[in-house]
């Protein structure tokens, strides 16, 4: 998962995840970093980020087969993206088994 691997190296991270088992498992991992204000992880919807446009320079995806309808996330990302920004998806050839 992106974020365990490369958080060290960013200045903010923030998770979304439709699953509040794993908004809290996320949130213990990142206890530290939420208290000091430079993570924040929350339970939401792929396809209505809660964050203002232009808001983060990287955005990652770590399981876009698992929407019905994928296009609604991307379009979710690339909104959030700041100009000159990255996305990384990992596309998994299962098929369609969540939201």
């Amino acid at each position: 998962m992106f974020p365990r691997k490369y958080a060290s190296r960013a200045r903010r991270i923030a998770g979304l995840d439709p699953s509040q088992v794993a908004v809290s498992m996320a949130r213990r991992q990142h206890r530290k970093r939420i208290a000091a204000g430079t993570a924040e992880i929350v339970q939401g919807d792929s396809a209505a980020l809660p964050w203002p446009d232009g808001t983060f320079s990287a955005v990652t995806c770590d399981c876009l087969g698992c929407f019905a309808e994928p296009m609604k996330p991307v379009r979710e990302m690339h909104r959030v993206l700041r100009p000159g920004g990255r996305i990384v998806l990992r596309v998994d050839p299962a098929p369609h088994r969540g939201p």
